[in-house]
């Protein structure tokens, strides 16, 4: 599997490619803008673009589809039935979904948003807006933000450490680092374990 971090400089949001080395089919997580550059990496790359698989329905996504459709015949994988007037292919949170030969499996972060996923294909976790680098999604309220670090701690440590976390903000990391460094889940783990020992 072949992985290509695209920033798009218009929204400061990664996008990233991924590639069967072997039959060139590729496809894009969470697309927030079609430029030369990213159209260059797929032309370049002789990919043929298959999909388009999103983490969270976010209006900043229609436009960018809408772009890529008009370019390649990408089907549209989401957990909710439409974004704006995109035409997609509904995926059910928990439920693998077979691309390219690599099962992408959409992991349910409820307490983010119910439309929310984790995306994980192969050794590589696509966290969208969930979690980056030392921080954690910003939900809508103190109790959301509760939730969300607990979800977090329980989606993480049932996989291995190694695995390779791919944000839409900022740099790659690793569950490892995460549960080690990030002052959020830090935090939470400091909580789970307090009440674990009441």
């Amino acid at each position: 599997m072949q992985v290509i971090t695209h920033i798009c400089l218009e929204t400061f949001r990664n996008s990233y490619l991924i590639a069967n080395p072997d039959t060139k089919e590729a496809i894009i997580i969470d697309p927030a803008g079609i430029d030369t550059r990213l159209i260059d990496r797929i032309e370049n790359n002789h990919f043929v673009l298959k999909a388009a698989v999103l983490t969270s329905p976010r209006s900043l996504h229609e436009r960018p589809l809408r772009t890529l459709r008009r370019i390649y015949p990408v089907e549209v994988f989401c957990t909710q039935q439409d974004v704006g007037d995109v035409e997609i292919t509904r995926m059910r949170p928990d439920y693998p979904v077979s691309l390219l030969g690599f099962s992408v499996e959409p992991i349910s972060m409820s307490a983010y948003s119910m439309n929310t996923v984790l995306l994980q294909i192969g050794e590589c976790l696509f966290t969208g807006d969930i979690l980056s680098a030392g921080t954690i999604g910003d939900p809508p309220s103190s109790f959301a933000v509760a939730l969300l670090k607990t979800e977090i701690l329980e989606r993480l440590h049932t996989m291995p450490p190694a695995t390779i976390v791919l944000p839409a903000h900022g740099p790659p990391t690793t569950i490892e680092a995460e549960l080690r460094t990030n002052p959020y889940l830090q935090d939470e783990q400091q909580n789970l374990d307090a009440r674990k020992h009441h």
